[in-house]
């Protein structure tokens, strides 16, 4: 080979040439080019094109032979390179084995299910544990192990989901302490949030983070529970036809700086809804300033809460409001003569379409109960049905009393009835059985209201469509979770009762539409938080749970165990930790509404942290640019797919 090469290139070898300027190695001179990088150090693209230029290299030769190269080249002590020469030369076995390992690996049985998995399973399909057992046999008998035991679940629910001070049992009461059940809260925030809090620690440089939960909280009453046939030993007038319910719900955990640590994206959520104390009491004046005074006295006692876990340590305090409650309760809780009368300020419906009076004294207690959001929707679809009752010559009074009027009035009525069933499917002002209430509720309300219903709802009322649609505006500003300029806001208000005044003057405006044109500005400058965020939706949504717990998810062997298997289960569906499991699942499910373009422009400009913080994300820097346009599509009124069911009382 040499001798031919010689012979045909001798006189090209003997002539004399000069490299290329650009080649020539000089002194002093590294190799002209992109410098070496080794493989592991290049970007995606390089390491693309390396490997293209190797495979074109090796594109004729066998299978078999690169296989075995490459099984040669990982021959060191590497765990790694010994698991991939293990997998190559067992695909070398024979020509059959790749395509027999491929089939094994599609039909591979995928990871069991955690329990912390299961138990959200269990709470999030309400699932009864028959039909657990019955689904775990089943795949068992398949080979196919997915579901962990039931026992496992039921230990971890009693050990992590529930608050470790034993509870206060009786035929009539389940009751926990208050700070038992905030240092448990606070307890699985913290395991929720464990690396992020962990970062936070290390970027603060502090040896101890300084913390604070907000939280709400209050009590209502329901009726028409199931009464069971077992003598209540503790009180022979005592009932179980109803019962009367304190609940908490966690907010926000943020740091003495108010930057946010934790927000609860769901606060109108009965999954983060925990109870206190559950009685079968009837909601009375009485009842409600005994749990006002229990409550107010555990506060009073309160202690920090110190953690220390994964190499951080926390001390937070609390601090919890009482605004999930409703009329009926805010009325005796102010002190109002009357659920007519303005708990507020304490005016009297002749004295509400007076706007130029000069307003009486508001006692700063007062401010401090929130808007009750939920029953404002209610309140305010009241308010315009009843004024279309009204509304037509021969009534236009504020109150009709006997006469030819009362006939008038209830045939109008009922042709406002007829029209909303036939044009909107709306069922409004018909009592539920039993007298357990009306028909209407919060999505009734909500539909009504809606963007797309406003003008067919305001020409079967016959009253103006700018009133449906201001009213709508407000209900949705005090319903989202984004925070509220409140001088925005009585701007907005102050107008629009001048307006209703002149339009209707003969119309007493109602004692919950007054209190939010006239203070709303007030409470929502007092409130620690968006009022969305404290509404009372969740424990009213409640409700229909414990009516519901009671007849299928508790045991009725007694009454002490009944009663103590619906506290418990509230206990463990409340769980921040598991409600968090599935938290992107049900707000995927959830009807977004777009808030009107008059509903954004009272919206506070987000220049602190983002109002709308993931649930694991924590405060940053990058947060102060948000501009309003994160404002554009957001949950206006409804912030989570369980939605109110549950009908409000008459009197309320």
């Amino acid at each position: 080979m040499t001798d031919r090469f010689t012979q045909r290139h001798g006189t090209y070898l003997q002539s004399t040439f000069d490299l290329p300027t650009e080649l020539r190695a000089t002194s002093g001179m590294g190799v002209v080019g992109r410098p070496a990088v080794e493989y592991s150090a290049l970007g995606v693209r390089r390491k693309r094109t390396k490997e293209k230029e190797l495979s074109e290299l090796l594109i004729d030769e066998p299978r078999d032979k690169i296989l075995k190269s490459v099984t040669r080249a990982l021959e060191g002590d590497d765990p790694t390179d010994k698991d991939l020469r293990a997998i190559i030369k067992e695909l070398l076995k024979s020509p059959t084995r790749p395509s027999k390992i491929r089939e094994k690996l599609k039909a591979a049985t995928p990871s069991p299910m955690s329990i912390e998995e299961a138990v959200s399973l269990m709470i999030d399909s309400r699932m009864p544990v028959s039909t657990y057992e019955m689904l775990k046999r089943s795949a068992d008998a398949h080979d196919f192990s997915l579901y962990p035991p039931y026992y496992l679940l039921r230990k971890y629910r009693k050990d992590f989901c529930r608050p470790a001070e034993q509870l206060e049992l009786s035929d009539t009461l389940a009751s926990v302490s208050l700070q038992a059940l905030l240092d448990h809260t606070v307890d699985r925030i913290f395991k929720l949030q464990q690396e992020p809090l962990l970062q936070f620690a290390e970027k603060l440089k502090n040896s101890t983070l300084k913390l604070q939960l907000i939280a709400s909280w209050g009590f209502d009453g329901s009726t028409g529970q199931s009464q069971y046939k077992q003598r209540l030993n503790a009180n022979e007038n005592a009932t179980d036809s109803g019962i009367f319910v304190t609940t908490m719900i966690p907010l926000q955990l943020q740091t003495e700086e108010g930057k946010i640590v934790w927000r609860n994206q769901a606060p109108q959520s009965v999954r983060f809804c925990r109870p206190l104390r559950i009685q079968f009491l009837k909601e009375t004046e009485d009842s409600i300033h005994a749990e006002r005074n229990w409550v107010d006295s555990q506060i009073r006692n309160l202690v920090a809460h110190s953690i220390t876990e994964s190499g951080i340590s926390a001390s937070i305090k609390y601090s919890l409001h009482l605004t999930v409650i409703d009329g009926k309760v805010l009325s005796i809780l102010s002190g109002a003569s009357s659920h007519q009368v303005c708990p507020i300020c304490g005016a009297t419906p002749s004295e509400f379409n007076v706007l130029n009076r000069p307003l009486k004294p508001i006692p700063d207690c007062n401010l401090q109960y929130g808007i009750s959001p939920l029953h404002a929707w209610i309140r305010f679809l009241e308010f315009c049905l009843h004024l279309s009752y009204r509304n037509v010559d021969g009534i236009k009074t504020w109150r009709v009393k006997g006469g030819d009027k009362n006939p008038q009035l209830n045939e109008r009525k009922r042709k406002i009835q007829e029209a909303l069933w036939e044009k909107l499917s709306l069922r409004v002002d018909f009592p539920k059985p039993g007298g357990a209430g009306s028909s209407n509720d919060g999505n009734t309300a909500r539909r009504a209201f809606s963007i797309e219903n406003q003008v067919v709802f305001a020409e079967i009322l016959g009253i103006e469509l700018w009133l449906v649609q201001d009213l709508h505006v407000i209900l949705c500003v005090i319903s989202s979770s984004l925070p509220v300029d409140s001088k925005k806001f009585g701007e907005f208000c102050r107008p629009l009762a001048d307006r209703y005044v002149k339009a209707y003057p003969w119309f007493y405006m109602p004692a919950t539409l007054h209190k939010i044109l006239i203070h709303g500005e007030q409470i929502i400058s007092r409130s620690p938080l968006p009022m969305g965020m404290l509404s009372e939706q969740a424990g009213e949504s409640r409700n229909k749970l414990y009516r519901q717990d009671r007849e299928m998810h508790a045991r009725k062997t007694s009454r002490k165990e009944n009663l103590l298997d619906v506290f418990n289960r509230a206990m463990d569906s409340s769980d921040p930790f598991i409600s968090e499991l599935s938290m992107s699942q049900r707000r995927e499910k959830s009807k977004k509404l777009p808030l009107p373009s008059a509903a954004i422009a009272l919206l506070q400009a987000p220049d602190d942290p983002n109002p709308e913080l993931p649930a694991r994300q924590l405060y940053s820097e990058e947060d102060d640019d948000s501009e309003i346009e994160s404002f554009k599509e957001v949950d206006g009124a409804l912030d989570d797919v369980e939605l109110v069911t549950e009908q409000i009382e008459a009197d309320e």
